[in-house]
């Protein structure tokens, strides 16, 4: 055994002591402390494969999309990480796209100096250039690439905003000050102060504005490099133990804060290394703590990780009840042993030649390079190996460290500790009791060679003789100082200025040469450059059109194409690299050009000459007419010309007599068989439709020449413009022409003449209740005759303010709940001012004045509107906009809102009737009477040959409200102001009132349900193999919504549509409930049902644990939505396993006001529903789904121990719910770990061929639920040890989406099969066999075979051989 599987091994016994029940009786210093923990739970760091991929956790690092199961990990030090997107606003017409990344949580108060944490945001980085800000430290002013260039493409088009701690802590990046730096929920859309703390976290708001010319078209990757000054040792692992958000929740009180402080002094001491340049430096922390904790991670794994990080390690002394830590440092010796302290024998262990490490590497992100993976690698010298030791590297990982030294120093601790392999046990007196692990003892032994020679203990454990007596048995690893030592450390450089790796350099490239072809069937130009020296990969072209700008920095350039070689590889310096670039529109230009590899890049090249591009596309074709020029745009040079012209005689076979274009037409006259003639003009295609042209109907033919072409059918239709060009239309919708298109996977409904897409629904249109106007001062003039001032409308005063007085309508669609004494006419508030304004105007259109809401007084239902003084005997008319007073304001839903109607005037013409029966209506008042000047007197009904639509009804919704006037006359002289006094009413208090729960109900599944009309088919013969009609029928149709999204979704679109009459059923949804609230599953559906028919609310829903209720979960009361088939219930998001404590019995409860009763049409009403608690006994219970036991078929019974099971036995697995399978293997495998047969549930009989491997039984009664039964193809071997395991995907829930946890425990299902029968016991009667035979007595029934039995005498003789089939062998029970 080697010497780490030796101390893994001692480890798994100590983990299984701790965990049994043994505490009370067997006192223990130390539970898996010092160096004993700190080697068990290296694996952390060590034994990654070697030679591979870095093995850096970069998943807390990187930007992450929105997903609910992400985790917020947690900053110490320093760090370059992105964020995860938790919120994103798009704005500005779908242009500017706000988003939220959150980047960790913020860590408490520093153990060292009792002082908080400081955040510092250095840097920030976009697709790996940094960004520089403008004065205000959030607006991008450039940025600068790896290579130190600047690009000012984005300038002002994004902004990064930083914030430590909450919405109202901004933090701004290092190198900028800005006084009115804004708080986050002043920048990111829809957010509040009061409702988007993001306390204790910190996070970047980025606002990215869409520009595709600057090639801005999506957020891109940002990483942070963020300071947080909490990185010693101590700080951290105190910090994280005690946190309850996302660390251990560990009480202060249970700290050893000594040895943290101690770790904190130990990490704060300096270490010298030789520099590469510099020569010898000292790093100032031996240790600190620079990265990210995975909080997804166990908080065990992250304290194991920080603290092997500085070299220590975690223990718990029982005595004091405290967690501290080991350091792993140099010491002297607290207790010396002897052979006369010693009880016993010193027992000694060491690792084999085989597995001693002389290699170590280390991995870790470097400072330098951004934090991207590094390593160190450091080797014993051969000297220093022993004999034949073969080559043994040990892989470590450090994710919390980046400094290059601290990773070199753990590295060569870890690597000459494992060479330091002595391991001592041996046991000593009580007197000892108070030795630690992790102290040094010094031993000495004769017979070992020891003389006083020093270990560290690895762990100390009380023991009891045989005698009572008490002793201390003591583990414990030889100790070398020279392990601790710092000398032989060093550092190289790894990075330029900018903190970008440096490997190679690349040189400049060659200017570029630009040539234009601008008037070409593809304008462009090729841009000509020289390769730099250097290891070239890659040609950068960028371009601008930024000409008028002086200075070449201060440009904008934007890349067009990157040229790499043609067959891979690197270019050779001085190649001339072309590009081909052809997307250029009329501007002016500079190029410029740069090299690149996969790690760096080179500088730009000098800026190419000006480049005024003027592209003119001409074709390829040469006609009579074609200007001949060159692709330059330079007419042809003769000797181009002739040179054109004697290849175009070569083709046409030497031209005579003809000019070039004439023999072209000869050619296609003679390949057109003379139906093509170019010398006929508009008539070069003769002979009508011709032999050779066929017109095709649905693949058939019409060879005759045809003289039209008729168009059958309403789906096609020909239109002539007159100038002899037709054109044919064909509609797209060939199911219903000129109807409405169907949409994917609308079916088609026959109405008789056309197949149409069913009708869709249509939006409600939401909107608020009006308000009445029981009365106005001035009243209004009734009729549109100046009276002589006899009536009250003639007496308007011209100074003073004019009132409206508002009512509320019994008839306002508002229902009455006569069990609470309902009365729809009260106002239960004070109206409200709301928006718009009120108009003023002379009878003659001029507008003599305008009042905003806003400079308006409201007193209680009372509106006061203070016009400017009006002129004496002048007709005057009010308008008004809709909601100018409100009662229930934007805060409440639109349907539950009144507001004030428009005073717009009238829409038809006035009309005076002079005598007879009326034949018109003259005027519709504003309390919706109908007023008839021949008569004289208002009328409740309109007589029915006016039509209905001015028919009188008191409906405040009534289209009268929008056709009212408001129409009176000042005087000749001074009158009376007219003060409104006691008219408005003082509001009444709402009663009191509230909802209660009334039960809990759980769902397995929700449905949605709709109406289609499909075509069945029925079999009418039942001697026909066919169906003989089909009936269109309407069929319902069932879909399961199996997230919140969906159904949420569902219950909204029920909500804002409406289905016409004559179309399907309005869709619903259709609920299946759980028979028993004991047997839930942990996925279900949680529905409350209430007294009264409710709408959603605000507050918080607890799961609570019924033995000791406490809280297990708590959820928000408003991410729900009501029952649309029953008003009475709400359905609440799906459940989820971390809500729900499985096998517990648990009950639910709740604030008050989670809902508010839907039944008060009142806004003032709020009659919410009363607190859940205990004695509303909203209990329940979600069962765990586990193995219970497993059966196997002995040969005999009983076999408690299955040591003896038949080798043809099945596995029977027995489970504590009804299941069904999932995917992923079953292995039944022997002890030494080979497997005899693996399992996979997906495989079927239909697909795989396989037959009665495995199945499920769910009818059990008893105790079990259900069992799965295992039948391997090959018998079991004899005399073996079997067990199971089961991958966690294998096994499901029947009614839910439940797993089984997964079985890995080697001991949970494991047996031995019997070796085979025993031998039968023989015994003789008499002297002789021939007296009475020989009796042999076997284990179990046995019957003869062909073997034979043989007697032999004392001399081992043979005196009878008898065949096992003989007729003188006989079988019979033994009893």
């Amino acid at each position: 055994m080697s010497f780490l599987d030796g101390i893994k091994n001692f480890g798994n016994k100590a983990k299984s002591f701790f965990k049994g029940n043994q505490t009370a009786s067997t006192l223990v210093t130390t539970a898996a402390l010092a160096y004993l923990v700190f080697k068990l739970n290296r694996n952390v760091n060590k034994d990654n494969d070697i030679d591979e991929v870095a093995n850096i956790d970069e998943g807390v690092r990187l930007q992450l999309p929105p997903a609910t199961d992400h985790k917020i990990p947690v900053l110490y030090g320093t760090a370059f990480f992105g964020g995860i997107i938790t919120d994103a606003q798009m704005t500005n017409n779908n242009k500017t796209m706000t988003y939220c990344l959150t980047l960790s949580e913020t860590t408490q108060h520093k153990l060292s100096d009792s002082s908080g944490s400081t955040y510092t945001f250095k840097d920030v980085y976009l697709n790996d250039q940094r960004l520089v800000f403008k004065s205000d430290g959030f607006t991008v002013d450039y940025t600068v690439d790896r290579g130190g260039n600047f690009d000012r493409s984005i300038s002002g088009l994004v902004k990064v905003y930083c914030y430590a701690g909450g919405s109202s802590s901004p933090s701004i990046p290092t190198g900028y000050t800005n006084a009115s730096y804004p708080n986050a929920y002043s920048v990111m859309p829809n957010w509040g102060s009061s409702t988007h703390l993001m306390s204790n976290l910190l996070f970047a708001v980025v606002e990215v504005n869409y520009n595709r010319e600057q090639g801005l078209t999506q957020l891109g990757n940002l990483e942070f490099e963020i300071e947080n000054d909490m990185k010693k040792p101590g700080d951290v692992l105190f910090d994280y133990m005690t946190n309850t958000t996302y660390g251990a929740g560990i009480h202060e009180d249970y700290i050893d804060q000594t040895s943290l402080t101690a770790l904190n002094t130990y990490s704060d001491t300096g270490v010298n290394y030789q520099d590469q340049g510099t020569g010898t430096q000292t790093l100032a922390d031996r240790y600190q703590i620079n990265g990210l904790l995975d909080t997804a991670r166990t908080v065990m794994e992250n304290i194991e990780k920080v603290a092997s990080s500085a070299a220590s390690y975690l223990k718990y002394d029982i005595h004091e009840g405290k967690w501290g830590v080991t350091i792993n440092q140099t010491g002297s010796s607290t207790a010396s042993f002897t052979d006369s302290n010693v009880i016993g024998n010193v027992n000694v262990a060491s690792t084999g030649l085989k597995d001693l490490y002389n290699k170590v590497k280390v991995e870790f992100p470097h400072r330098d390079i951004r934090d991207a993976a590094d390593f160190v690698t450091i080797e014993i010298p051969d000297s220093d190996r022993n004999s034949n030791e073969e080559d043994n590297t040990l892989q470590l990982t450090y994710d919390v460290i980046n400094e290059p030294v601290q990773a070199q120093l753990l590295g060569l601790i870890e690597l000459k500790q494992s060479r330091v392999n002595l391991v001592i046990d041996f046991e000593t007196d009580f007197t000892y009791v108070n030795l630690k692990a992790g102290d040094l003892i010094d031993v000495t032994n004769s017979r070992l060679g020891f003389t006083s020679k020093v270990f560290r203990i690895i762990s100390i454990q009380e023991t009891q003789d045989q005698d009572g007596a008490l002793t201390m048995k003591i583990v414990a690893l030889e100790y070398d100082a020279n392990v601790y030592s710092t000398a032989d450390l060093s550092r190289f450089t790894r990075t330029d200025a900018n903190g970008i790796i440096a490997i190679g350099s690349i040189g400049t490239p060659g200017t570029p040469q630009v040539t234009k072809y601008e008037s070409d069937s593809r304008p462009r130009v090729e841009v000509e450059t020289t390769a730099p020296t250097g290891l070239v990969e890659a040609i950068e072209f960028w371009r601008t059109t930024d000409v008028a700008v002086s200075g070449d920095e201060n440009r904008s350039y934007q890349l067009i194409a990157t040229e790499r070689p043609a067959n891979g590889g690197v270019y050779t310096s001085g190649t001339t690299v072309v590009l081909d670039y052809d997307a250029l529109a009329n501007d002016e230009y500079y190029f410029k050009v740069r090299g690149i590899n996969s790690t760096t890049t080179g500088p730009f090249s000098a800026v190419s000459g000006l480049v005024d591009f003027t592209p003119e596309q001409i074709p390829d074709a040469i006609d009579d007419d074609t200007n001949l020029k060159s692709t330059t745009g330079s007419l042809l040079g003769a000797l181009t010309i002739i040179d054109l012209l004697l290849k175009l005689d070569g083709f046409f076979g030497n031209i005579t007599g003809k000019s070039l274009f004439q023999r072209m037409k000869d050619l296609i006259r003679s390949a057109s068989g003379g139906t093509i003639d170019l010398d006929q003009g508009s008539n070069a295609i003769t002979g009508g439709a011709g032999t050779d042209i066929t017109i095709q109907d649905e693949g058939t033919s019409i060879t005759t020449a045809a003289q039209q072409i008729n168009f059958v059918g309403n789906a096609v239709t020909a239109t002539d413009d007159g100038n002899g060009n037709s054109t044919v239309t064909i509609n797209t919708n060939v199911f219903n022409p000129g109807g409405e298109t169907p949409e994917p996977g609308d079916g088609l409904i026959w109405d008789g003449s056309a197949y149409n897409p069913p009708k869709k629904p249509y939006a409600k249109t939401k909107e608020p209740k009006y308000l009445d106007i029981v009365a106005l001062y001035p009243p209004n003039r009734a009729n549109f005759v100046d009276s002589t001032g006899q009536i009250s409308a003639d007496k308007a005063w011209i100074t003073g303010s004019y009132y409206v007085v508002y009512g509320i309508s019994a008839k306002s669609n508002r229902v009455t709940d006569n069990s609470i004494n309902f009365d729809a006419t009260k106002f239960y508030a004070a109206l409200s001012l709301g928006s718009g304004n009120a108009y003023l105007y002379k009878s003659d259109g001029t507008l003599a004045d305008t009042k905003a809401a806003s400079a308006c007084t409201i007193n209680n239902n009372v509106l006061e509107i203070p016009f400017a003084t009006r002129d004496y005997k002048t007709d005057y008319y009010v308008l008004m906009d809709e909601g100018f007073v409100t009662y229930c304001g934007s805060e409440y839903d639109i349907e539950r809102r009144f507001v004030s109607p428009a005073i717009k005037g009238p829409e038809k013409r006035y009309v005076e009737i002079i005598s007879g029966t009326p034949t018109a209506v003259d005027y519709v008042t504003n309390w919706g009477y109908t007023y008839h000047h021949s008569q004289g007197f208002f009328i409740a009904d309109t007589p029915s040959e006016f039509g209905d639509e001015y028919n009188a009804v008191d409906d405040s919704n009534s289209i009268q409200n929008q056709l009212m006037m408001w129409n009176f006359n000042t005087p000749a002289s001074t009158v009376t102001v007219t003060t409104p006094g006691t008219i408005h009413t003082t509001y009444t208090t709402p009663p009191t009132g509230s909802c209660n729960v009334v039960k809990v109900i759980f769902a397995s599944k929700i449905q949605k349900v709709e109406t289609v009309k499909q075509y069945s088919t029925k079999n009418t013969d039942g001697n026909q193999s066919a169906p003989q009609t089909e009936t269109l029928e309407t069929t319902t149709v069932k879909t399961e919504l199996s997230t919140n999204n969906d159904l949420f979704n569902y219950i909204d679109s029920i909500a804002n549509n409406t289905y016409a009459s004559g179309d399907p059923a309005t869709p619903s949804i259709e609920i299946t409930p759980r028979p028993d609230n004991t047997q839930i599953c942990p996925s279900d559906w949680m529905i409350l049902e209430f007294d009264k028919d409710v709408s959603v609310n605000s507050g918080n829903i607890h799961f609570v644990i019924r033995s000791d209720s406490s809280n297990k979960a708590t959820i928000s009361a408003s991410q729900a939505r009501v029952n649309p088939n029953n008003a009475k219930q709400v359905i609440y998001e799906k459940l989820t396993t971390t809500q729900i404590e499985l096998s517990e019995p648990m009950r639910i409860e709740a604030d008050a006001n989670i809902v508010i009763n839907a039944e008060i049409p009142d806004c003032h009403w709020q009659h919410g529903s009363n607190a859940i608690t205990s004695a509303d006994a909203l209990n329940f219970t979600a069962p765990d789904l586990y193995l219970m036991d497993f059966a196997v078929v002995s040969t005999t019974q009983p076999d408690p121990q299955l040591t003896i099971v038949n080798p043809q036995t099945e596995i029977v697995l027995y489970w504590s719910k009804n299941i069904r399978f999932g995917t992923g293997n079953i292995v039944i495998s022997k002890a030494d770990g080979t497997v005899h047969q693996t399992l996979t549930v997906t495989q079927t009989f239909t697909d795989n061929k396989i037959n009665e491997l495995f199945w499920i039984d769910n009818n059990l009664t008893g105790n079990y639920q259900s069992s799965l039964t295992l039948n391997p193809t090959v018998d079991l071997d004899p005399g073996t040890t079997y067990y199971v395991t089961i991958q966690s995907t294998v096994i499901k829930a029947l009614d839910c989406d439940q797993s089984y946890a997964g079985l890995t425990d080697v001991n949970r299902v494991r047996f031995t099969t019997e070796a085979g029968s025993v031998p039968g016991t023989a015994s003789i009667s008499g002297s002789s066999p021939n007296d009475t035979g020989v009796a042999s007595i076997f284990d179990r029934p046995v019957v003869g075979g062909s073997g034979n039995f043989k007697i032999k005498d004392s001399s081992n003789v043979v005196v009878a051989t008898i065949a096992g089939n003989s007729s003188n062998v006989s079988v019979q029970d033994y009893v």
